[in-house]
């Protein structure tokens, strides 16, 4: 790694140099926030640490809220984004799922309205 080759070995001068970068990198990510960038511009997809942030796990397409009854049954079907499912201990579930508790009678949600998606009268 030629590139060390201009670092000190010392590993107290190393732990100085390493606390100046990091001062100044929030410093300049304060400054990209000041001039109207997003924080994820500020951190420019780089974690603290310098190792690629990971990319964000993908929202399921269909969620199942359950009952807070002991047995925690279906009682809501949502769309995976909804809102409204947040109030609830929801469940991620795949189409054929969603079809099949709206078909056993479990209820839509009245702001997402997956039936109408899912097509189910």
């Amino acid at each position: 790694m030629s590139e060390n080759r201009d670092l000190p070995t010392d590993l107290r001068l190393l732990r100085i140099i390493e606390r100046y970068l990091v001062l100044q990198l929030g410093a300049v990510r304060r400054q990209i926030t000041s001039v109207g960038g997003t924080p994820s511009d500020a951190r420019g997809g780089v974690s603290e640490v310098g190792r690629p942030r990971p990319a964000p796990a993908r929202a399921p397409e269909w969620l199942v809220q359950l009952g807070i009854d002991g047995e925690r049954r279906p009682v809501v079907v949502h769309r995976g984004g909804c809102a409204a499912a947040r109030r609830g201990r929801v469940v991620p579930a795949s189409r054929r799922d969603a079809l099949e508790a709206l078909a056993a009678g479990v209820e839509s949600c009245y702001a997402c309205r997956p039936d109408r998606e899912l097509q189910v009268d």
